[in-house]
């Protein structure tokens, strides 16, 4: 998959000049709207200040980041199915994607927010129901136990929703793309496919964490969450951070077009079945079971 992605990377440098420009644009624009002692102000009025900057800013790479993923999406598109493509597809794409993109990301947040309200209501039970159950004496002991527990249990059930949940979501983009069809077929195509490269998938997963846990373990060790200035851990900007996101960079310029290769494969796998079902007709079409998305031969009789 990676000598894939990079012939697609070789074959088409306009893709890689654009991205390292817009994440060059990102950075600077952190640099310059994302205060680094934020945390550290005690005067209210540059406190309301810089967190308008900071909203502005959100707000701004915001919708930025979606027309660039909506033309960049387009390009990438037609680098892995066609095997060229050139920045006169990123303007087209952005007028043909941007609303389904936009929806798209608007149902992930939705998505997320419901996670979360799921994890707050289960981590009340389970706080309140560890109160209950553990009786040991010292109630500093007892606090211990309940804290610990609960935040096992709580890493537990992130660790398993990126594991199993995550990479069933991961192809919803590369759908929308390459197939050019609407928010709920792409997501419905997204989901088989990710259940037929799963492991794949899961490798993905693990190429674009391990940097980040990395840099997790190395700020934890160098400087402490307990330190108000680095508290901030992604906003901090340090030689570490740089590296970080040089680091980051580097993998997504692969993690992209793997993500778009293994939808398309996963669809050239499928077509000759899918033609062969249309050639048949309706009447041909034997549902393999409900919400599977997948199609099929007809048994004969």
């Amino acid at each position: 998959m990676i000598k894939k992605a990079f012939a697609v990377i070789k074959s088409n440098p306009g893709l890689v000049v654009f991205y390292l420009l817009y994440t060059l644009a990102y950075e600077v624009g952190s640099v310059l709207f994302m205060p680094n002692d934020y945390a550290n102000n005690k005067d209210v009025g540059v406190m309301f200040a810089q967190l308008g900057k900071i909203y502005l800013f959100i707000g701004v790479s915001g919708i930025i980041s979606l027309l660039v993923l909506s033309g960049a999406g387009h390009m990438l598109a037609e680098a892995v199915t066609k095997g060229k493509t050139s920045f006169a597809n990123f303007f087209p794409g952005i007028k043909k994607f941007f609303w389904r993109v936009f929806l798209t990301m608007l149902l992930i947040f939705a998505m997320a927010i419901v996670f979360t309200i799921v994890l707050v209501i289960v981590g009340f039970i389970l706080v309140l129901a560890l109160n209950i159950i553990i009786k040991i004496g010292a109630s500093g002991v007892q606090n211990t136990l309940v804290v610990a527990v609960s935040t096992i249990v709580f890493m537990s059930i992130i660790f398993l929703a990126l594991i199993f949940v995550l990479p069933l979501y991961m192809l919803w983009f590369p759908a929308i793309f390459i197939e050019d069809s609407n928010i709920s077929v792409a997501m419905r195509n997204g989901i088989n496919a990710g259940k037929k490269n799963f492991g794949k998938l899961i490798g993905i997963l693990g190429a674009i964490f391990i940097p980040v846990i990395g840099y997790l373990i190395y700020t934890f060790l160098t400087t402490g969450f307990s330190n108000k200035e680095n508290s901030a851990v992604f906003t901090t900007f340090t030689p570490a951070y740089y590296a970080f996101v040089l680091v980051t960079t580097i993998v997504s310029l692969f993690v992209l077009p793997s993500l778009f290769i293994i939808y398309n494969e996963h669809k050239m796998r499928y077509a000759p079945i899918v033609a062969k079902i249309e050639e048949q007709g309706e009447g041909g079409i034997v549902e393999k079971g409900e919400g599977s998305g997948e199609p099929h031969e007809p048994q004969s009789t």
